[in-house]
This record gives C-alpha cells, structure tokens and sequence, in this order.
C-alpha cells in the first residue's frame, strides 16, 4: 500500500482541484470586491489550493501519537436518504484482530505529518475513488486552515469542554425547554410518521454499517493474502 502522501505525488493537481471546489464549492461572488474581480478571485482560489497540495506532497511525515499504522478505505453511505460514498479510516492492528468488525475513526484533529503517513487501502473501491479519498483528506485536513494554523487552540477547547462534561459544569436543555425559549410550536404527534421515519433511520444505519463491513472485510483479506 502507498501511503497518503505518496498518492498526492502521483494525482493530477488540475483533476483535483476541481473535483474539491465541486464537492466543496465555494461562492466567488462573496469573495470578489470592487478590488477583486471574479475571475480573479477564482485564480486566487486555485492558487491557495496548489499551494496546500503543493504542502501535501512536500511535509516531512510522522509516525501516528500511538505508533499505529492507519488505513484510509472508501466505502458506500446513505447520506440525507440519498445513496453516497465517503472514506474512513482503520487501525491495521484492530483490522487484523478484529476483520469486519474493526472500529473505523475520524482524524479531524490529527496533524498533516500523521496524516500523509496514513496507508491507502489496494482495495478495488478505494483505487477507483482515488481522487474522492483524497478531496476528503484535503478537507478534512484543512478545517482548521491550511497549515492547520487553529489546531492548537480547538484541542485546546475541546479538552476544556471535556473537562467541563465530567466535573459537571455543562448545562443541559431538553426539546421543551428549547421550543419555549424560541417560541418554537410543539408539532403534532404522529405516531405512523415517528415510526417511519425510525425505519428510515434503522435502514440507512444497517445499510452504512454493511456497506462498511463489506469493504474492511476486502481490505483484510487485501492484507492477509
């Protein structure tokens, strides 16, 4: 397996950049000004972005924090009722332990260095989606900027918001509560409806966690052969 770094090296910079600004379009028309035209609010975009890339491709990578080697994998969703893809990644020692039913994690908070060192799953799906994984990783890695400028400081909340949750200094609302300080109306219940939608629910749960296992149980036999 390649890692991530190793298949942004390879990738075709222009087929990426516009599959990203497909999937995560952004308005030139809030970014233009009498200073800056369209057009070249556009340039500046896809300059911003070659430079990210260019990042990518560049960074010196890290071992993960807990020495682990990860995998990022592409499988089948169902997002807002909707057939759709998206990856996830997979500890390779959980993988190897536990086959399909590995747990699979999000990295939103893991440094660029970590993450170029992650390994791409040789599964059939993954290689056909190669350019989708990676738009994934490049938004992902850039929520908190583009050299990850505000990573420190969101760990940093996000431990003092968890701090706060155990020693019991957050405060919870219920629905009813939220509908009065908003002055919301209490819908009508429906029970027929409720219990639909709980199918809906039920069915693109079951539907997610096949398709997932589907692909783990590709990747580890990918791994064992």
């Amino acid at each position: 397996m390649k890692t991530v770094q190793e298949c942004f090296r390879e990738v075709n910079e222009e087929s990426l950049i516009r599959y990203y600004l497909y999937k995560y379009p952004i308005n030139l028309d809030e970014i233009a000004n009498e200073d800056l035209t369209v057009k070249a609010a556009k340039e500046l975009i896809w300059d911003k972005l070659r430079k990210y890339i260019e990042r990518l491709r560049n960074i010196d990578i890290e071992k993960s924090r807990d020495g682990e080697d990860c995998i990022l994998f592409y499988h089948k969703k169902m997002e807002n009722g909707f057939p759709d893809d998206t990856s996830s990644l997979v500890y390779l020692n959980e993988l190897i332990e536990k086959q399909e039913e590995a747990n699979t994690y999000d990295y939103i908070f893991t440094k660029h260095a970590e993450i170029l060192g992650f390994y791409v799953a040789d599964t059939e799906m993954t290689q056909e989606h190669m350019i989708p994984l990676l738009t994934d990783v490049m938004h992902t890695a850039s929520i908190f900027g583009f050299e990850q400028e505000r990573l420190q400081e969101e760990i940093e909340r996000l431990l003092e918001a968890a701090e706060e949750t155990e020693n019991g200094d957050t405060v919870c609302y219920s629905l009813d509560d939220i509908r009065e300080k908003w002055g919301m109306k209490k819908e009508e219940e429906d029970p027929m409806e409720d219990e639909l939608r709980r199918n809906v629910d039920r069915a693109s749960f079951e539907y997610d966690r096949y398709c997932k296992k589907k692909e783990l149980r590709k990747l580890f036999n990918a791994i064992a052969k």
